[in-house]
């Protein structure tokens, strides 16, 4: 007696086949990250530039100071030349 294969294995085997095929071509969405930055965080950040900016501009000059409380109380520091000193330096400070 010669058995020449078994043909309800042999489909079984071609329908795994298929099925694996199948699977591996399915598309897989793809997954994407997102970050969202709350309202606090960004104060926080705003903050933070702040302190940044303090801490880069230049310490006080006491003797400057002092030598301009001076010029007021003697009425020498207030003229034309000097506001406008004054208000260029403000502009630039604040980047205008």
């Amino acid at each position: 007696m010669d058995i020449h294969g078994i043909n309800g294995i042999n489909k079984i085997n071609q329908i795994k086949k298929q099925k694996q095929v199948s699977e591996s071509k399915r598309i897989i969405p793809q997954k994407t990250d997102s970050v969202e930055v709350s309202d606090k965080a960004r104060h926080m950040a705003e903050l933070e530039k702040v302190r940044e900016a303090v801490k880069a501009a230049p310490d006080i000059r006491i003797d400057k100071v002092n030598a301009a409380k001076e010029k007021i109380k003697n009425g020498t520091l207030i003229s034309k030349a000097v506001i406008n000193e004054i208000a260029e330096r403000i502009v630039d400070n604040l980047g205008m």
